[in-house]
This record gives C-alpha cells, sequence and structure tokens, in this order.
C-alpha cells in the first residue's frame, strides 16, 4: 500500500470527530476513574492540529466530560505518526491512552513528559493550594491554586487561571487572579527578558496612555513559571456589536503604532526570507492530507516568492510578530497586549498583514461579521497609519503570506476545513495585487 494513502487514511481517522468520540468515550472513563469519580465523556470537537518537524502531527482534543464534579471541559493532546513514524509498542502507562490501529499516543492531562511540573500545579482531584516553594527554588510565601485552563500546546507550554495568596504589607494574605503559564525554561527565559525590555521602554501595565502589557507577579525561568495578574476585559475576538467592534479595531492600530514606536533592542530579526521557509516548511509537512491544496498553496508561495518587496533592514521595528484579535484585550479606556514569545525585529508591515489576515479569516467563521471586518480593518489600517506611515504595498505581501499559513493550517481542521480554500483564494488575490 502508497505509504501516503496509509498516513492519509490514520490522519482522516484521528481527526474524525465521531470516531474519536467513540473511541474515548469507550476507554477515558477507566483512565480518569480514580480521579473524582466515575465520568462519561459526552462530545468532543478538535479545534487545532499542528504539524511537527518530525513529519508527526499533534493533535488536540476538546471533550466535554460528566460526572466529574471537578471538570466540565477537558483538553488533550495526541501525537500521530506516520506510516514509518516513530510509533511503538510501550508498556501499558497510566498516563497514556495508546491507540495502535492509528499510531496515535494521547497524553491524560495533567501529564506533560515536557512539563513535569503541570502534574504540581494542576491538582485536578482535590483543587488545593500548591505552595509555590514546592515547584520553584523561591523562598516567596506564595500558594497557587488552579481553577480552569486557558490554554495548552502538549510538550510547549500551559496556561492556568487561579488564585494566587500572597502575605501582604500589612500581615494579611492577598487573593488575586492570576494566570500561570509554565513553559519548557529556555522560552520562559526569553519571554521574561522580553517583558523586561517592554517595562524599560515604557509598555507596561500602568502606563498613563492606556496601552499596557499585563502586570508580572512572579517569574522563575529555570521552572518555566511566569504569573501575571489576569485583565478583566474582552479580547477582540470576542466582540461582534459594530458599536464596540469597530472602535477597538482603531485602539489595536494605535497600540502596534505604540510597539512599533519603541527603541529596537537586541532581538532576532525576522526577515521575509525566514517567512517563505517557515511557509514552504508547512507546506511540506501537510502535503499528504490535502495534495490538491498543498499543490495551490505551493505555487502562492512561489509566487510570494517571486515578488518580495524591497525591505532594507534599517527600517525593522520592535514586532510582536503574531498580532492578531486574540491577543488583544480591549476596553474604553485600556488596551492590553498579550504574548511576546515571538517578539522581533521585523518589517512594520508584518504585524499589520498579520492581524488584517486574521480579520478576514474571522469573517469566514462568524457569518454576523461579514461586511464588518471590512470596516474594522480600515478602522484598524486608519488608527495605525496616522502617524504617516503608508506601507500598503508590503502590508499586502505579508497579508498574502499570513493567509497562506493560515489556509495550510486551518486545512488541518476538521471544522474549518471548508474555509481553507477561501482563505487561500484570498490569498491569490491579494498576490495578484503586488504583482500588479
Amino acid at each position: 500500500m502508497n505509504r501516503k494513502n496509509v498516513d492519509f487514511d490514520r490522519f482522516s481517522a484521528a481527526t474524525d470527530e465521531s470516531r474519536m468520540l467513540e473511541l474515548f468515550a469507550e476507554r477515558l472513563p477507566e483512565k480518569y476513574g480514580g480521579q473524582g469519580g466515575r465520568i462519561s465523556v459526552d462530545s468532543l470537537w478538535i479545534p487545532r492540529v499542528v504539524p511537527l518537524k518530525s513529519g508527526e502531527f499533534a493533535i488536540q482534543f476538546r471533550l466535554s466530560i460528566s460526572g466529574d464534579s471537578t471538570n466540565n471541559d477537558l483538553i488533550l493532546w495526541g501525537k500521530l505518526a506516520g506510516s514509518e513514524g516513530p510509533y511503538s509498542d510501550r508498556a501499558e502507562s497510566p498516563h497514556l491512552l495508546e491507540y495502535k490501529e492509528l499510531g496515535l499516543v494521547v497524553s491524560l492531562f495533567p501529564f506533560d513528559e515536557k512539563l513535569p511540573l503541570l502534574q504540581k500545579l494542576w491538582n485536578s482531584g482535590r483543587r488545593q493550594p500548591v505552595k509555590i516553594a514546592a515547584v520553584t527554588k523561591s523562598d516567596r510565601e506564595l500558594w497557587f491554586t488552579a481553577r480552569q485552563v486557558l490554554g495548552y500546546r502538549l510538550e510547549k507550554r500551559c496556561t492556568l487561571r487561579g488564585e494566587l495568596r500572597k502575605k501582604s504589607a500589612d500581615g494579611g494574605v492577598d487573593a488575586i487572579d492570576v494566570a500561570l503559564k509554565l513553559m519548557r525554561p529556555r522560552r520562559a527565559a526569553r519571554l521574561i527578558e522580553n517583558y523586561r525590555f517592554l517595562e524599560r521602554s515604557g509598555l507596561k501595565y500602568d502606563a498613563s496612555d492606556g496601552i499596557t502589557v499585563p502586570k508580572l507577579v512572579f517569574t522563575d525561568e529555570m521552572a518555566g513559571i511566569i504569573i501575571s495578574e489576569t485583565v478583566p476585559h474582552p479580547s477582540l475576538h470576542d466582540l461582534t456589536d459594530p458599536r464596540r467592534f469597530i472602535p477597538a479595531c482603531a485602539q489595536a492600530g494605535s497600540a502596534l503604532r505604540r510597539l512599533h514606536s519603541l527603541e529596537p533592542a537586541d532581538l532576532p530579526a525576522f526577515t521575509l526570507i525566514d517567512e517563505l521557509s517557515g511557509l514552504r516548511r508547512n507546506c511540506d509537512l501537510i502535503e499528504r492530507t490535502n495534495p490538491d491544496l498543498t499543490r495551490r498553496i505551493a505555487m502562492t508561495i512561489e509566487t510570494l516568492n517571486a515578488n518580495m518587496p524591497q525591505i532594507n533592514s534599517s527600517g525593522f521595528v520592535v514586532s510582536h510578530r503574531d498580532f492578531f484579535d486574540k491577543q488583544i484585550l480591549v476596553s474604553d479606556k485600556r488596551v492590553t497586549l498579550l504574548d511576546f514569545d515571538t517578539l522581533s525585529l521585523a518589517d512594520p508591515a508584518l504585524d499589520l498583514g498579520n492581524f488584517l489576515a486574521h480579520l478576514f479569516l474571522r469573517s469566514l467563521q462568524n457569518s454576523e461579521l461579514q461586511g464588518l471586518t471590512g470596516k474594522g480593518s480600515d478602522a484598524f489600517t486608519d488608527a495605525y497609519t496616522s502617524g504617516g506611515n503608508d506601507l500598503t504595498d508590503r502590508v499586502r505581501w505579508w497579508r498574502a503570506a499570513a493567509l497562506v499559513r493560515l489556509a495550510g493550517l486551518y486545512s488541518l481542521r476538521p471544522r474549518w476545513r471548508r474555509i481553507a480554500p477561501a482563505l487561500l483564494d484570498q490569498a491569490v488575490m491579494e498576490v495578484d495585487n503586488v504583482v500588479q
């Protein structure tokens, strides 16, 4: 049998939500049976599928469960090997579910081989506070109680929302709502340094202009822990009312202009060549899941390559590199920017193009926003360019590149595969504008 056919069959089966619901419903209760009582699996959906350099796919499963008083939603990740991948028989593990016929191994949260502290920080059975000193070398009197998983990527990072208790100045105890991010130490160290740079540059949690970042409460780069106060405002992604959505897009444009105005620091540079390399790598990784779409993606990438704008690195600015609606929390008087893991020096048009590509993605996902995202895009661009920064031609190139990337990634997601061709069609239109 052709290897690609085997890979495709496995991928199709492992991302079939109905089939995976049956498989989890059959075996998951026995795995979690001793953690808070018997459970049943009520529903399942697959929000993310990530191609890995190893040739495997990481698949995120979100499950709604009942019968367990401490959980209603469960996030699990599985690794899917190809027909010649590294899957091999293992001894039965209480932390893993293995589906040998699929080449799929699922890690049972909170077990994560690369994030061993996650099990200590997430006490799913009793929700008891964990003393931070028990998982780090800190001597500070801090206790963390996990309440909710905000985000999780297998072997990479996990963000938990919870309560942090600490001694106050008067000898009492303060309790604050926080987000605890657990990462691999090297990535945590880089993120902490990025936050320190932003603080030195005046982009702080209490900035007078209302363009802020979360307040850090505790960091330990060796343990890979970063704790920040939560910001009680919705993300731009959650807004659908035009009376809030369009002004919020303008706020995002002003916030991005503020970030780009920072004095460049010792940050890694990210170029058009780097972007094309990443697009080609993803294209190669997903080729066996959707050959027809992937061929179109490959052709569009080469058109981008043939029409790269001329950019002088002396014009590089401090770039977020992952600037889109979910990374922006808004209120009438404050905008908070999130997640500076990828902070770099880059063409300012990169962030604009990425943001605009994601607004187009939202219009495909949410029919309520069709016709509104265009106005939001204009408000965002007008607010950014109010200082005279007209980057129209380069923004088209970066927007096309972001749409190509999104088309590939969303072609892997069961519920959104249908919109991948529309994302690529829009990318081709942007490329045509660049060529003209």
